[in-house]
């Protein structure tokens, strides 16, 4: 377009359309816009502009805040996956209450990761198969566990909501072993596990523990249905050490200590798992646990289940068995364990006269007869495996044990003499019995003098005080083992007590007053040290000094016996010892206190009575 006519000097361009018109124009020519725009306009104009600049700034606020939000969102990202990592290598380390710990921690920070509480799930299953904690802190722990295991179910997952379901019931199992309140049906559990899958490792295996555990005793029938859940676990080829583990232990700690019947069955399924784990090459079981299966053929050496446990393999697959139970076991270095040696070297002559080789197995059966602290149950096996063989019992079945041999009726004083003199005190056998019980009847018209049975009674007394006081020494040291138990401790007691009524008994046959006293006074020292158990033992013991005390008073009329005796008796009544088996008011007022009948004080003692 020409523009020719204006001057460049004298123009301006619209404030609407921007052509040039003249610099005085108050009107476009072009588009007819005023170039005086009104006072709502300029202000229209300013806002516009205004509103753009609050939305500049708006945006640059909102994405600095977006980006401030992103920074946060990643860095939380990070620190969870910092925890979750830290949590993951102290799993690895197996410091599982730590690993707990972090992932409390990652779950303040992200309550609604589903990650990480999958993965908490995840820790739970492995620390309770591994599990140990405080006493104290065992019940909220394992509430806390339980919980966690509920949330991370997940219902579109059969496999895991089984072994999910399993370790719940796991963790009442615990509850149950530490004698916490349960409030959830195990059983129920289990079945519910086992309904999401039938296979699964874990529901097999600890609901093979549980069939053991719980109430009503083990049973034959319950040791069949535990089996068959560890059969199963083992098919899966998972987690076999872990269910190798249930499996004995629920052998060990709930079928150990029942019957005969019981015992022996677990004893035979014990071989078959140990013969199953060789054929798979499988680690070997730890020493004490191998121990504890050794002691399941029988205890303190006695070999009472050996027989039994024959027909759990053959002859050479138990040997092999054996064996690798026995690997790396010196039973010779281990206190009070040589009778376990001689029960095995049995049990590897009788399975090898079960294999067939019966010149090796006699071999066998006559090193055992040299040895000369074998358990008396387990020589007579030896001796009924050499009758087997031979025919005939070797001659030391005719010599006597000194336990129960049947009574020599046609001399019965040297045989009952003998009895004292070579019997084990660590044993309350029958024969000891019936010796007391004849020279009993003997005292008063004995058939020879009864001062040559007062010289075996001393020595056997001092005999059975060296076994004491060693008894006691273990004691104090806790040290009871299968060589010396307490029972043993406690036999050697009881047998110094029978003996010492006896000694006393002849003393007093032989009007020796004195003798009697000290015999007495050494069966109340050893009835007060041994508690309220003995409290019948000591009522007799009391009753007797008082008594001997009163005879010697009316023998020798002295004031401190009668003294000693009105103390005697008084005990017996503050302790309640009066009216029991032992002593009664007739005995009391009878005529060996006539030495008392005189004192004031016996008088207030027996009046009314």
């Amino acid at each position: 377009m020409y523009y020719g006519h204006l001057s460049m000097d004298k123009t301006k361009p619209c404030i609407a359309c921007f052509e040039p018109i003249r610099s005085e124009a108050t009107l476009c020519h072009f588009c007819s816009t005023s170039q005086k725009p009104s006072r709502w306009k300029l202000v229209s104009h300013t806002l516009k502009w205004i509103g753009g600049i609050i939305t500049v700034i708006s945006l640059i606020g909102g994405t600095i805040t977006l980006a401030r939000h992103y920074s946060d969102w990643q860095e939380k990202r990070d620190t969870l996956a910092d925890l979750v990592g830290a949590a993951d290598w102290l799993i690895k380390a197996q410091n599982y209450p730590q690993a707990w710990m972090i992932y409390n921690e990652a779950i303040k920070l992200d309550p609604v990761s589903t990650q990480t509480r999958l993965g908490q799930g995840q820790l739970a299953k492995v620390w309770l198969r591994n599990f140990k904690a405080k006493k104290d802190q065992l019940d909220n722990l394992l509430n806390d566990i339980s919980i966690t295991l509920y949330r991370s179910l997940r219902s579109d997952d059969s496999d895991e909501t089984a072994s999910t379901l399993a370790h719940a019931g796991w963790v009442q199992i615990l509850r149950v072993e530490n004698r916490l309140p349960v409030t959830v049906d195990i059983d129920l559990l289990y079945l519910q596990a086992l309904s999401e899958n039938p296979n699964d490792v874990y529901a097999n295996a600890m609901y093979g523990y549980w069939i053991l555990l719980k109430r009503g005793g083990t049973t034959l029938e319950k040791l069949k249905q535990a089996q068959s859940r560890f059969t199963i676990a083992l098919a899966t080829g998972d987690a076999r050490s872990f269910v190798r583990r249930l499996q004995i232990s629920s052998l060990r700690d709930y079928s150990f200590g029942q019957s005969d019947e019981i015992e022996q069955e677990t004893l035979k399924i014990q071989l078959r798992i140990v013969h199953s784990m060789m054929n798979n090459a499988e680690k070997k079981f730890s020493l004490s646990r191998r121990l504890d299966i050794l002691k399941t053929y029988g205890i303190m050496g006695r070999g009472e289940h050996i027989e039994s446990s024959l027909s759990a393999l053959s002859p050479d697959e138990h040997l092999a068995v054996l064996d690798w139970l026995m690997e790396g076991i010196d039973y010779k270095s281990r206190t009070g364990q040589e009778r376990s040696l001689h029960q095995f070297n049995y049990l590897k002559a009788r399975l090898t006269e079960a294999s067939g080789k019966r010149d090796d197995a006699l071999l066998q059966y006559k090193a055992l007869l040299r040895v000369k602290n074998a358990a008396k149950e387990l020589n007579k096996l030896v001796d009924k495996g050499i009758k087997r063989l031979t025919g005939s019992f070797p001659p030391r079945t005719l010599a006597r044990n000194y336990l129960n041999d049947p009574v020599d009726i046609v001399e019965p004083w040297p045989f009952h003499l003998q009895t004292l003199l070579h019997f084990d005190p660590k044993w309350q056998g029958t024969n000891f019995t019936q010796a007391l019980a004849f020279f009993e009847s003997q005292i008063d018209q004995p058939v020879q003098p009864l001062s040559t049975l007062l010289e075996v009674i001393a020595k056997t007394t001092k005999r059975i005080v060296e076994i004491i006081r060693t008894g006691d020494e273990i004691a104090r040291r806790n040290e009871y083992t299968s060589g010396f138990g307490a029972f043993d401790h406690e036999n050697a007691r009881a047998n110094f007590y029978n003996l010492g009524v006896l000694h006393q008994q002849i003393f007093l046959a032989m009007d020796n007053q004195d003798a009697a006293i000290a015999v007495l006074n050494d069966l109340k020292q050893l009835t007060e040290s041994l508690g309220e158990r003995w409290f019948t033992e000591r009522v007799e013991v009391t009753f007797e000094l008082a008594r001997v005390h009163a005879l010697r008073a009316s023998k020798k009329n002295n004031p401190q016996d009668i003294k000693k005796a009105l103390g005697f008796l008084q005990n017996i009544i503050q302790s309640g010892g009066v009216g029991s088996e032992s002593v009664n008011w007739e005995q009391i007022k009878g005529d060996d206190f006539k030495a008392l009948f005189a004192d004031p004080d016996y008088k207030q003692m027996v009046r009314g009575r």
